[in-house]
């Protein structure tokens, strides 16, 4: 059975995507005693949420330390935006799960034994423990798939698959 267990920190893509399709996904983490999170890098990132909204969302912005800050900017070659790589920070030194729908991150985050979430699997978590129903799941799916083009049929299969297990 999928469980959070642990702090939640959302990347930027995530925390606008579930902003912009039901802000009501936070407030059922929140009913499941859900603790999430969010960088102050990735919160100045994203300029549709202010630091009141994300109060009332019961997100609490975490200070990045200098030295991750400068290990995040000195990084060659890397793949990762600087407000992800210290979204991932965070998430290694903190053991929180890192809750993204980047496929870079993700894959990252896995292949340093990092554990992720995919915006999916929390829509999943919150059906299985009973705060909506498997028709609000599909509902969010599709939301979620308009706001993000890189959701594709197999992804949508397997989503479905799960559901109705």
């Amino acid at each position: 059975m999928l469980q959070i267990d642990k702090s939640l920190i959302f990347d930027a893509n995530i925390l606008i995507d579930f902003y912009r399709i039901s802000k009501e996904i936070f407030k059922f983490l929140y009913d499941l005693s859900v603790i999430m999170k969010v960088s102050d890098v990735t919160f100045l990132k994203v300029e549709q949420i202010n630091e009141s909204e994300l109060e009332n969302l019961h997100i609490e912005i975490i200070e990045s330390p200098a030295k991750m800050l400068f290990e995040s900017a000195n990084r060659i070659k890397s793949s990762l935006a600087f407000d992800d790589y210290v979204s991932f920070l965070h998430a290694k030194e903190n053991n929180f799960i890192l809750s993204t729908n980047d496929k870079t991150l993700k894959t990252y985050a896995q292949s340093q034994n990092v554990d992720s979430l995919w915006g999916l699997e929390i829509i999943l978590f919150i059906e299985i423990n009973n705060k909506i129903s498997k028709e609000k799941a599909i509902k969010l799916f599709e939301k979620l798939k308009k706001v993000n083009n890189r959701i594709t049929d197999d992804i949508e299969k397997e989503f479905l698959k799960i559901l109705f297990e």
